[in-house]
């Protein structure tokens, strides 16, 4: 039997002037990875301005948080949501972080949930963002 773990809601405002080099943002807490199976969510993207895109992040740590690994996108081959969110709206995100190609925390003590984010050119770009989060155990 699997249970649900939500974390309350995350709201942010981000900028960034950086084309094509994610910045990263984290938004939970860390967090064991002893008996997650997966996460899932809806990532919105409130307001825009200019060329501001935004996806899910995951980075993870082997013992020590404040040694962390870099934050990555999540890669699974039957995750959902997980591209960029470029438009005003509220994106559905799912994937399995005990088998993702990029993401698989099986290997680490901890893990936390974020977003990556930039513009797609050099001129001044924000985003509203919320994060819903929930773990699946």
């Amino acid at each position: 039997m699997t249970m649900d773990i939500k974390m309350a809601p995350q709201r942010v405002q981000l900028v960034s002037a950086i084309p094509a080099t994610d910045l990263w943002e984290d938004l939970t807490t860390w967090r064991p990875t002893t008996g997650i199976l997966g996460v899932q969510g809806v990532l919105v993207l409130a307001e825009k301005l200019n060329n501001f895109r935004v996806r899910i992040g995951i980075q993870t740590a082997a013992s020590d948080v404040e040694i962390a690994n870099a934050p990555l996108a999540p890669t699974d081959a039957g995750g959902t949501g997980l591209g960029y969110v470029t438009t005003i709206t509220k994106a559905f995100y799912r994937f399995d972080c005990t088998v993702t190609t990029a993401g698989r925390i099986n290997d680490f003590a901890y893990f936390r949930i974020g977003v990556l984010y930039s513009s797609t050119d050099t001129v001044f770009s924000r985003g509203d963002v919320v994060l819903y989060c929930t773990y699946k155990m």
